[in-house]
């Protein structure tokens, strides 16, 4: 599915560093982040809203996922060890303002 969407400056500029280091097309990175965090456990939790307020929480996929690139394209690899415990939703230190 086709999507188009504006960066910052900053976030573009980032996007454009990784995929510099990585040997990617920028766009390429980008589906890359994207289709794996919707495939790979990501949520979007919509809470109550107040007046103007929107209270929305992104939830990341648990720990992390490698990808290794090489002559034959990008494919995921098995980690063994993560660095996250808990989903960023459980953790108490999680605040939307």
């Amino acid at each position: 599915m086709p999507v188009s969407f504006e960066l910052t400056p900053q976030a573009k500029a980032k996007i454009d560093e990784f995929a510099k280091i990585t040997g990617m097309k920028p766009e390429e990175l980008c589906k890359l982040l994207v289709d794996n965090w919707a495939t790979g456990g990501g949520l979007i939790e919509v809470g109550r809203k107040k007046g103007d307020q929107q209270r929305i929480a992104l939830d990341w996929p648990m720990g992390f996922i490698i990808f290794m690139k090489d002559s034959t394209g990008i494919r995921k690899i098995e980690k063994v060890k993560g660095i996250y415990t808990k989903s960023a939703l459980d953790a108490d230190y999680v605040l939307v303002k």
